[in-house]
């Protein structure tokens, strides 16, 4: 019988050495494996396969796919200028309802196909909660055009709802660092009683002191497309709170505003 995974190329390499146990080749094996990574050259993919059915007796062979998690959009004019439908994979906007919305109007990005995860291990919640029927929820914003190219907004965890409007913060960040003063950007909902959620920013200057936080405010607020998007405050910090590759953490940023609140929104 021949065993097949579809694989990351990164995910791969982290798995494949310690998969094969006392039967692993030696570190420059694996120096060699994660040379390739990012990008993997298929040959190498064959003569692991061959290592693999050498050592445990049976053949195996690997396919290579995109990641599903359409995250980390450094521009919302960006397109994904590639039909994901040509590699198999069936892509629908979605709200909240899990309702089809039509091309241009901006909902969750849902996708369906034999590369796309069946869901959680042993979880059945959490399955259920990223699902609409057979549709994995990604947890990307994101719109179609009428030409079925997909583009990418922000993260559905990210959005602001204000008084019963979706506020982006990518639409924000993108106007806020524009300034020269500005080296980093992130905002990011907290309570308001009027509104529910009203949206702040916190900043890392370039240079310390270089601009007051409520000049930085009237500007950005000055500049902004709707008043929906006008920022309640600007919080200036030294850095911001990050994961181990290096990524932001909003949800930190978040936290002492929400703290002792039922809801997070």
């Amino acid at each position: 019988m021949r065993r097949g995974f579809t694989l990351l190329e990164t995910v791969f390499a982290g798995i494949y050495e310690p998969a094969l146990g006392p039967y692993a080749p030696d570190s420059k094996w694996y120096e060699d494996v994660s040379d390739q990574v990012p990008p993997f050259d298929p040959d190498e993919a064959t003569r692991l396969a061959a290592e693999y059915e050498a050592t445990h007796g049976e053949p195996i062979s690997f396919e290579f796919s995109i990641p599903v998690g359409l995250a980390e959009v450094e521009d919302s004019a960006q397109v994904v200028k590639e039909q994901l439908g040509a590699v198999g994979i069936e892509v629908e906007i979605r709200d909240d309802a899990g309702h089809r919305l039509l091309p241009g109007q901006n909902g969750e990005i849902c996708l369906r196909g034999p590369k796309v995860t069946q869901g959680y291990w042993n979880d059945p919640e959490k399955t259920a909660a990223a699902f609409f029927g057979d549709w994995f929820r990604t947890g990307d914003v994101g719109y179609l055009d009428e030409d079925g190219y997909l583009y990418l907004v922000d993260r559905v965890k990210d959005m602001i709802d204000s008084g019963g409007v979706k506020v982006y913060p990518k639409d924000i960040e993108e106007i806020a660092v524009t300034h020269p003063a500005v080296r980093e950007v992130a905002v990011f909902g907290i309570p308001d009683e009027k509104w529910g959620e009203t949206p702040v920013a916190a900043i890392v200057l370039r240079e310390r002191d270089s601009v007051a936080a409520e000049d930085l405010r009237e500007w950005i607020n000055a500049r902004v497309a709707a008043t929906y998007q006008r920022l309640a405050r600007v919080i200036v910090m030294d850095e911001f709170p990050r994961n181990a590759a290096g990524k932001t953490l909003k949800r930190e940023l978040r936290a002492p505003f929400w703290k002792g609140r039922e809801s997070t929104i």
